[in-house]
């Protein structure tokens, strides 16, 4: 049949097909070359040239945020500490002026200010080029034509004239900055005058009782705090005062920061804090939210029960102290447990590099023999066996000892770091909790089992698989007993997980 155009209803249908695919392929490259692009602030930007500092006025436009906003002088970033927000905070909205500290130098200072976007790129928002400072005014030396008389002088008098802009019959005006604004006692400061006019005395005043009458003084403060600095200039015409509060600090108190990790896992979770605060604080307070505490900088700790949990950190410097709260930072999930009931299994046993592990509460005897020798363990310790080569061997608990793990190659960790490797014969521990195993359990294929019994289910197979039962320990009773001999392998405990192949 053909279509009104003469074409055969195949060919139709093949070239719509042919334009849906090229209509699609274009979409997609218009999806993938055409973002959409990052919102750019817009705003009207003026600058003040204030010698060492820079005065930045927010004309009018959008707010620029902190963390988004980069200021580059000749190139180069301009540091937090060299930028200060006046009678404000971030965000930097119209209105508002910021100041950047920026030596005057003998060149010309280009400012940019970007935008950083949410894929890190950076757009330029405004530049301003602040031209390069006048140089000092010169002694220019003018030649006077000799009066013409009867007898001219031999050679002509040199009178050096004063060449500036600046009106010398009035008073002067005030200004200055210093190199360095922040630090710990004894910190010294260069402070440098920045002052119009003419002046015959200055008058420093800073802050701490102490004074100065030179032009560039420098001055050192041994006790923490923040001072007023004042400048008082004067001439024959009068005089003028600069006073800027709290423009020196002193010693300060900690920015607290810290790193937990793992945030999240199954009782009984160990976790490793780490302090990052600056500011060299001496003391931490740390509280974890189960009603435990520590005061070491980077302490562990063991969440013995499922749960939800805020942690906090106060860190103490000689100056003061600062606290950081993570709400619900810490995610305890319960363990899964399974009960499980093994009788004269033929080839069943734990396989190797597996391991139990847990914290000593018992005040004692706490011992274990070893490669030969007994140690003694003390209460607090954090013990890790490490069954190296599965073997013949036996484990023995309840709910509150550790009555065997006897093997014929085991590590011994103490509190993370390794002691020994070797035959364990005796182990006796008097009470314990945080306990976690790896140790895994295998049944192998067509293995007879006399009895098999999973969360109290008798289990019975017309064709015996291989089953796994993983993370074994003591049972909902607390219990865990495992022997295993040349004849048969018998395990009365738990395990988190099991599988059937």
């Amino acid at each position: 049949m053909k279509t009104p155009l003469g074409l055969s209803q195949t060919t139709t249908i093949l070239l719509l097909s042919v334009v849906m695919v090229v209509l699609f392929i274009l979409g997609v490259a218009l999806v993938i070359i055409d973002p959409i692009p990052d919102p750019v602030p817009r705003v009207t930007l003026h600058a003040e040239d204030r010698g060492d500092e820079i005065l930045l006025n927010h004309l009018s436009g959008d707010q620029l945020a902190k963390q988004t906003t980069i200021i580059r002088i000749n190139g180069q970033p301009v540091s937090d500490g060299n930028l200060e927000l006046i009678n404000g905070i971030w965000p930097f909205n119209a209105g508002e002026t910021l100041k950047i500290f920026s030596p005057a130098g003998d060149m010309e200072r280009v400012i940019e200010v970007y935008h950083t976007g949410r894929k890190g790129d950076h757009f330029l928002i405004d530049k301003i080029v602040i031209p390069a400072p006048k140089k000092e005014p010169e002694f220019v030396d003018l030649p006077i034509e000799p009066l013409v008389t009867l007898t001219p002088t031999e050679k002509p008098t040199i009178i050096p004239v004063y060449v500036s802009e600046l009106n010398p019959n009035q008073p002067p005006v005030a200004d200055f900055t210093a190199d360095k604004r922040i630090g710990d006692p004894p910190f010294t400061v260069h402070f440098k005058d920045l002052s119009w006019g003419y002046i015959d005395n200055y008058q420093w005043n800073f802050g701490d009782g102490t004074t100065s009458m030179l032009q560039n003084p420098s001055h050192t403060y041994f006790i923490p705090g923040s001072y007023t600095i004042s400048l008082l200039v004067t001439n024959g015409y009068g005089s003028n005062r600069k006073t800027l509060e709290n423009f020196i600090t002193i010693g300060s108190p900690p920015n607290t920061e810290f790193l937990v990790e793992p945030m999240e896992g199954k009782a009984p979770l160990q976790i490793q804090c780490t302090d990052l605060s600056t500011g060299n604080p001496k003391e931490w307070a740390w509280s974890f939210g189960d009603g435990q505490s520590a005061t070491s900088q980077n302490p562990t700790h063991i969440y013995q029960d499922p749960g939800t949990y805020t942690i906090s950190l106060t860190a103490t410097n000689s100056y003061g102290s600062s606290n950081l709260i993570k709400q619900d930072h810490i995610n305890v999930s319960a363990q899964t447990l399974h009960d499980i009931y093994i009788v004269n299994s033929r080839g069943g046993s734990i396989t190797k590099n597996g391991y139990i592990k847990f914290r000593i509460t018992g005040k004692g005897p706490n011992t274990i023999k070893i490669g030969g020798s007994i140690r003694t363990l003390e209460r607090g310790d954090i013990i890790q066996l490490i069954l190296e080569n599965s073997s013949e061997g036996r484990i023995s608990m309840t709910s509150s000892e550790i009555l065997a793990f006897n093997f014929d190659d085991v590590s011994l960790f103490t509190n993370d770091e390794q002691v020994t490797r070797g035959t364990i014969n005796d182990l006796k521990i008097s009470g314990y909790d945080s306990f976690s195993s790896t140790l895994a359990l295998v049944i192998p294929q067509n293995d007879s089992i006399q009895t098999l019994i999973i969360d109290d289910a008798s289990r019975t197979f017309v064709k015996n698989p291989q089953i796994t039962f993983q993370n074994i320990g003591p049972d909902s009773w607390g219990r865990m007993n495992y022997q295993k001999s040349a004849l048969s392998m018998n395990y009365q405990g738990g395990s988190e997980e099991y599988i059937i192949t």
